[in-house]
């Protein structure tokens, strides 16, 4: 169809009235970081500011030519209407009263949506490149859907739509329909549809082409993360890869308190009310402005703690104390517990109380919290403080010697605590110790001195109780050894080492039957009398001062010197045995040894614990010597007491089992011999060897 240059000058203004033929040339700009930001963009995506909008001088803005005002259709263009040559002067005045910056000059370059052309050449670049569908009607926008349309040029046989965002691209094939919903679309995401005319010999036109955001959606699982008298956290899930930001507006009973914008899905409110209830609405907001509904959740402040705790009176079983009231508190919770013991008292109207009850020298944690008629609670404020501790109890004295001293006394079960016990002389201290046990010993001390002992407990943060005391006098240090100088069968000289300060020592002696104590002064020496022979004596010395303190014991054990045997006798002699006794001191464990002897030469020795001893298989006719002597358990030996006696030869050992033993150095006389008479005579038979001479003699 042919135009003249006029005729195509208005077409091709009238063809750029039936799309968008330019878009907002606009520079977004930040009024605080002055940063440059993108058109549409109503926050500043580094401090989220409102952006401004700023337009260049003589910039075109968006043009739609209005159809009502040519009187055709709207799905038709008129351009075939012979009758319509005003509506082609009216666009065409209408296009050219457009301001291509500040020059009006015909000869100037036009540009619209990348295509250069000089002047000479317009009306067969728009007859060209503008022969496309009409501008792109939007009539419903989801999250994920949206239903369009546009104006067909002409009875198309088929249209392709693209729609596409930063992470799909999508073309559908349309045929005999100028309309179509578009499903599976991501939610408040920037998306670009264009729709392209497609002939039958598959040369696509010009393609009008449109933005569109699909409707956000608010926030999910939006969550309080954290919660105190002044701020509440919250945090939500947020779409991965999706750029936009959050609006979350705090209020309370219906007011606005606070607004924030934020890119990432962590916001934080705080300076806030202490104990009051705030709704917190969170809408996504797009690029454009465009914001979602708004997800809602709900979060009260703490109540404000209430102030310090403060100590007014510490005892070992009681505390008394008070804080700074907080409101709107109803009343308080305090709490107090130890190791072992946790208990809660509810205190109204006042802001201090006086606990009792409590175990002395422990470590209570005190908390008190405030609760609202409502049941709503703060934080709690803590504070620990130790009972006064008591001193240990029944302190006793287990040892003293004259150089130490052991204490003892009875500790709390469970309770950790220390003792230290100070050991002082005439108010001086001598010596300081510190133990977790319940007994303490202490060395190095000066014999025979009074010594005091302060014990006291003593906590963990070093808090000490009053000291108990008590007091000792450590003993005398011992005499020095023992010498014996003499040891008699009754009587010992013996001396030891003097010790200082003694005013006097007491020797004490006893054996199993005796028992003696003399008490000597100035002399360190001493000589016992009126010992038992052979027997073992314990000799003990203590020093003793003028007050009657005493000092430990030196001791020795010694046996006086054996006596030998008294009044020894021969029982009886024959010619192969010999039978002796002895008198023996009752009571006095010893034993005796007996040697026998003949011509100076040891024949047998025997050792006996008693006073009878019989040596056999001696030679006839010998005569022995027999040496008695007592022996002690240590093997101390006695002098040996002696006697002798023969032993009787055959004829003798004879004439004494005859009874004749006299008549073996006497003869038998006649008046022997006369003594039988008719009174002595019978006719008995004789019972022993004896009886047989004169049974001869009678019967003769």
């Amino acid at each position: 169809m042919a135009f003249s240059t006029v005729a195509g000058t208005v077409d091709y203004a009238l063809s750029l009235s039936c799309m968008v033929i330019y878009r907002h040339f606009l520079k977004m700009k930040c009024p605080s970081c002055h940063t440059l930001c993108e058109e549409g963009q109503q926050f500043c995506l580094r401090c989220n500011a409102i952006v401004e909008e700023e337009r260049e001088p003589g910039s075109l803005k968006d043009l739609t030519y209005d159809r009502g005002r040519s009187g055709a259709a709207e799905d038709t263009l008129p351009m075939d209407s012979s009758s319509d040559e005003e509506d082609f002067h009216d666009a065409s005045d209408q296009f050219l009263d457009l301001k291509l910056g500040e020059d009006e000059d015909t000869s100037q370059r036009v540009q619209a949506d990348g295509l250069e052309v000089q002047p000479a050449r317009q009306m067969e670049a728009a007859v060209e490149e503008l022969s496309s569908p009409g501008y792109i009607t939007f009539h419903y926008v989801g999250s994920d859907s949206v239903s369009l349309s546009w104006l067909p040029f002409d009875p198309a046989q088929r249209y392709e739509l693209t729609y596409s965002c930063h992470t799909q691209r999508e073309i559908l094939s349309i045929q005999g329909f100028n309309s179509t919903e578009v499903e599976g679309l991501y939610p408040g995401t920037d998306y670009t549809f264009s729709v392209t005319s497609v002939t039958d010999n598959r040369n696509q036109r010009a393609s009008v082409t449109m933005s569109m955001y699909t409707k956000p959606v608010p926030p999910e699982k939006i969550k309080i993360d954290y919660v105190s008298s002044e701020s509440v956290s919250l945090s939500w899930d947020k779409r991965v890869g999706v750029p936009e930001a959050c609006l979350m507006t705090c209020s309370c009973d219906g007011k606005e308190v606070q607004k924030k914008t934020t890119v990432f899905n962590t916001l934080t409110f705080s300076s806030l009310s202490p104990g009051v209830k705030y709704s917190f609405h969170v809408c996504t907001v797009l690029k454009n402005g465009t914001k979602s509904k708004s997800a809602v959740t709900y979060a009260r402040t703490k109540l404000s703690s209430p102030g310090e705790i403060t100590v007014h009176y510490v005892g070992s079983d009681s505390i008394s104390l008070s804080w700074l009231p907080s409101d709107p508190a109803w009343r308080y919770e305090l709490t107090y517990s130890c190791h072992t013991q946790r208990e809660i008292q509810s205190i109204q109207v006042s802001n201090s109380a006086d606990v009792k009850g409590l175990y002395p020298g422990t470590e209570y944690t005190f908390s008190v919290t405030s609760v609202t008629e409502d049941g709503n609670r703060s934080a709690a404020v803590t504070m620990s403080v130790y009972t006064k501790p008591v001193p240990p109890e029944k302190i006793k004295i287990d040892h003293v010697s004259s150089e130490s001293v052991s204490l003892s006394w009875d500790k709390r079960v469970g309770v950790p605590e220390a003792c230290l016990v100070t050991c002082s002389c005439d108010g001086k201290e001598v010596q300081k110790k510190t133990t977790v046990f319940n007994m303490l010993t202490f060395s190095s001390l000066r014999p025979g001195v009074k010594y005091s002992f302060h014990v006291c407990t003593v906590l963990k943060n070093g808090t000490k109780s009053k000291s108990a005391v008590t007091y000792a006098r450590t003993k005398l240090s011992s005499p020095g050894e023992i010498k014996v100088h003499y040891v008699g069968s009754d009587s010992i000289s013996l001396s030891w080492l003097p010790s200082d300060p003694a005013w006097r020592y007491e020797l004490t002696y006893s054996c199993h039957t005796q028992r003696e104590i003399q008490s000597i002064q100035v002399s360190n020496s001493a000589d016992v009398k009126g010992l038992y022979p052979g027997t073992e004596y314990t000799f003990s010395v203590t020093s003793v001062t003028e007050d009657g303190n005493w000092s430990a014991v030196v001791t020795m054990s010694m046996y006086t010197k054996p006596l030998p045997p008294e009044k020894i006798k021969i029982d009886h002699v024959s010619s192969e045995s010999v039978s002796l006794s002895w008198d023996k001191r009752v009571g006095v464990p010893e034993a005796c040894l007996v040697t026998c002897s003949c011509d100076g030469k040891e024949v047998q020795k025997k050792t006996t614990l008693f006073n009878t001893l019989t040596f056999s298989s001696l030679r006839p006719g010998v005569k022995y010597s027999f040496h008695v002597c007592t022996v002690l358990k240590n093997g101390t030996q006695s002098k040996s007491a002696v006697t002798y006696a023969r032993t009787k030869t055959h004829l003798e050992s004879l004439l004494l089992d005859l009874g004749l033993e006299q008549h073996y150095t006497e003869k038998l006389t006649l008046s022997n011999v006369l003594q039988i008479d008719k009174k002595t005579v019978d006719d008995e038979p004789a019972q022993t060897h004896s009886a047989l001479p004169w049974t001869f003699l009678k019967r003769f």
